[in-house]
Parts: C-alpha cells; sequence; structure tokens
C-alpha cells in the first residue's frame, strides 16, 4: 500500500500544491514504510534538499542522516550516480549548522574525513577541513578550529589558484587578525582579494575584504578601513550569503561603533538581523 501511494504521488507533482517540501517528505516516508530502500534513499534525499531549500534544516538534517543510514544497504548499482556518501555528510553537517547544532556538524565532518585518506584527494580534504574548522569554531573550540584551518591551508594547492584557495587565505587572515597579527593578516588578506577577483569568487572577495578593513580598522585607521568594510558587506548582501553576511556586518558594526558611529552600527544590527532571518539562518546566527 506504501508504495502504490509513493508511486502514485511521484506521477501527480501537482498534488504539491506548492508544499513542495511537504510533499517530497511524504514520498520519502511512503517509500521507507514500503521498505524499497532503492527507491527510498534518492526520496529521503529530495526531501532533505526540498527543506534545505525552504529554510527547514533540521528536517533537512533528518533526512540526511535517513540517507546515510540507507546508503549501506542499497546494492553499488542502484546508488544514485555523480553522488557518495562524502557529500551527503557533507550536506549533513551543513544541515546541522544551519540548524544551530555546530556539534553535529562536526560529527559529520570528522566521519567524512575519515572516509577521505588526505593522499588521495588533497583539495577536497582541504576543503573538508576548512569546514570543520568553521564548526569547532562555532562551537567555541577555537584553538582546535585554528588547528584545522592551518591543515586545510598545507592540502589545498597553491596552484592554480582556485577560489578554495582564496577562501582558505581570507580566513587565515582572519584568524591571524583576531590574534592582533595585523601586519601578517593584512599580507593574507590582499593575497585572498587578489585571487578572489582573478577566479571570479565574490564570496570569498567579500570575506577578503571584511578582513582588510578590520586590519586598518583595528591600527585605528578607520578612515581607510571602513569603506573597505563597507564594500564587504555591500557585496555580501548583494550576493545573499547568510555567513558572509554576519561576519561583514560584524566587522563593519564594531568599526562604526569604535569610530562612534552608534546610531549608524544599531541601523546596520537590525538590518542584519531581519537579513539574516529572511535567509533562514537565524538558528544560526541569530542569538550572537
Amino acid at each position: 500500500l506504501h508504495a502504490a501511494y509513493a508511486q502514485a504521488m511521484e506521477a501527480r507533482a501537482e498534488w504539491a500544491r506548492g508544499d513542495t517540501s511537504g510533499f517530497a517528505a511524504r514520498i520519502a516516508h511512503h517509500w521507507l514504510r514500503a521498505h524499497e530502500l532503492e527507491r527510498a534513499l534518492p526520496a529521503a534525499l529530495n526531501a532533505a534538499h526540498a527543506a534545505t531549500a525552504g529554510f527547514a534544516f533540521a528536517e533537512a538534517q533528518t533526512f540526511l542522516e535517513r540517507a546515510l543510514e540507507l546508503w549501506p544497504k542499497v546494492i553499488a548499482t542502484a546508488l544514485p550516480e555523480g553522488l557518495d556518501r562524502i557529500t551527503i555528510l557533507e550536506e549533513a553537517a551543513e544541515a546541522a549548522a544551519q540548524a544551530g547544532d555546530a556539534r553535529r556538524s562536526i560529527d559529520f565532518v570528522r566521519a567524512a574525513l575519515a572516509e577521505l585518506p588526505a593522499v588521495a584527494d588533497p583539495m577536497r580534504a582541504g576543503v573538508l577541513h576548512h569546514r570543520l574548522a568553521w564548526y569547532l569554531n562555532e562551537s567555541g573550540d577555537w584553538q582546535a578550529g585554528v588547528a584545522a584551518l592551518e591543515r586545510a591551508a598545507e592540502l589545498i594547492p597553491i596552484d592554480p589558484p582556485t577560489p578554495e584557495r582564496a577562501r582558505i587565505l581570507a580566513d587565515l587572515a582572519h584568524s591571524l587578525m583576531v590574534r592582533s597579527r595585523y601586519g601578517d593578516s593584512l599580507a593574507l588578506g590582499e593575497a585572498a582579494l587578489a585571487i578572489s577577483r582573478a577566479v571570479g569568487a565574490r564570496v570569498p572577495e567579500a570575506r577578503a575584504l571584511n578582513v582588510i578593513g578590520l586590519d586598518l580598522a583595528c591600527r585605528s585607521d578607520f578612515e581607510r578601513g571602513i569603506p573597505i568594510l563597507r564594500e564587504g558587506h555591500e557585496l555580501a548582501v548583494e550576493l545573499g550569503d547568510p555567513l558572509a553576511i554576519f561576519l561583514t556586518a560584524v566587522g563593519l558594526g564594531w568599526a562604526l561603533d569604535e569610530s562612534a558611529r552608534h546610531d549608524e552600527s544599531l541601523e546596520l544590527a537590525r538590518a542584519t538581523h531581519d537579513r539574516i532571518r529572511d535567509l533562514g539562518a537565524e538558528a544560526r546566527f541569530g542569538g550572537q
């Protein structure tokens, strides 16, 4: 009976009536109850992706965890093409982070790293270490986060220039900035900005602008720092990237406060809260 329901629903997409996420979840539920694992796995992934699109990150995490449980039970020839278990672990980690559970994100990324020897794919391993660094930082484990960030920088190749390299340099620069190593941070930030612009990586560009502006502002050069911080924040808003919006707003807001522009800083904080909420990232950033 459950299999019949699932088949009928898949054949009648119009039955969703605008509730894409709920409709996909019901299809996955019926395939799971029917014990049709080869159909349940892609249905669970579809439900997870629909939930993510609707900012229902906790629900997305649940379906991704279900997909991870199903993965070893499905024969290799029936697994989704172009997808591996590590990718699902990455998606589950990000869903957990967006749902406000950084500790669970750490578990997912460490599981992915355990399945991927660094020598087999240094770039992918480096990106995973970079993800791990962010989740460790969000959980409050800054020391381990710095170690993961440095390991990512070791693994991600220098040549050719890539968005991944730009992103890791921007975050390494930020790490140096918070440790008051402004000169070293500025040099790395400028390198990150150059690579970002060379390869057209706009999110790393926003983050590089943020750290360059902060390096200047931390040395009381607000005249040069604030316009750069503002440029980074405006780019982040244009791109609609919640993490970049949050980071650049924090940097710009701090600099405005330090230069006694308190009303402008407060207005920025309110606008950022609304943007983060509208992008479905309030659980991750709304209380910070």
